[in-house]
């Protein structure tokens, strides 16, 4: 990544928190882009920085109609910042939405290309799905650049949404856990699906997979991208069946 790339990204990021209809300009809080931390993992975009307000910047979040905060006091929060260093804030809203993660030390900011924040302290299932291909796994696990913005990594997904009330929701509520957990675990396998994906843009992909286990397990081809602002449009198809899926799914 060279310096125009690197500016770009500080730039874009910086524009975003700016202006309408989040409103917080960062360097009202001192902060300080680290050196050479600005990335491109996956098709999302970040950089660390070091903040010389940062209760500043953390009331200025909790203040704002735009963000959640991941808070511990609650199972769902507790689960969503496992991975954060310090205290995590989320955009609310499907589609591309910025993660700050605040430390007194290290302070971290991205564009997820899927949000996963519905509400106050209320997240899509689907969106961590999206979460999950799009940003998490090419941050984590091995993938094969062949180009600019194209990669080829892991998929894992579901054939199918789940219902209504999502897996960590049910979890969450009163009553016996290892009932709820070995019938959302069978749940899940039985609509889980593996296999490969080439990202060819933000939130784009064709996948080829494997879903199902043993006799019931089919192999899928898909195409999926996104529409408009927060709609994904999915199509799949096996040797003898296909899916089409328009919508605010994720």
């Amino acid at each position: 990544m060279n310096e125009e790339e690197r500016a770009q990204i500080v730039s874009e990021i910086k524009t975003m928190m700016r202006i309408s209809p989040i409103n917080i300009d960062l360097e009202q809080f001192g902060i300080k882009v680290k050196p050479n931390s600005e990335y491109k993992i996956g098709t999302h975009i970040g950089f660390k920085f070091q903040c010389k307000n940062p209760d500043g910047l953390t009331n200025a979040l909790l203040g704002s109609q735009e963000f959640n905060l991941d808070s511990t006091s609650t199972v769902l929060g507790w689960f969503m910042q496992l991975a954060t260093h310090g205290v995590g804030f989320r955009q609310i809203g499907r589609a591309r939405s910025i993660h700050i993660e605040i430390d007194e030390q290290d302070c971290d900011i991205h564009i997820d290309t899927h949000g996963i924040v519905a509400g106050l302290g209320v997240y899509y299932f689907k969106g961590m799905e999206g979460h999950l291909n799009w940003d998490l796994i090419p941050s984590y696990f091995p993938t094969l650049h062949l180009g600019r913005n194209s990669f080829l990594g892991l998929y894992v997904g579901l054939t199918d949404s789940l219902d209504e009330e999502s897996i960590l929701e049910g979890l969450a509520t009163h009553g016996p856990v290892l009932p709820k957990l070995s019938k959302a675990t069978l749940n899940l396998l039985s609509r889980a699906e593996v296999g490969v994906q080439l990202y060819i843009g933000e939130a784009t992909g064709l996948r080829a997979t494997v879903s199902g286990l043993g006799d019931e397990a089919k192999i899928w081809g898909s195409f999926e991208t996104r529409i408009g602002r927060d709609a994904n449009l999915r199509f799949s198809a096996t040797s003898n069946e296909a899916k089409l899926t328009l919508g605010g799914t994720w």
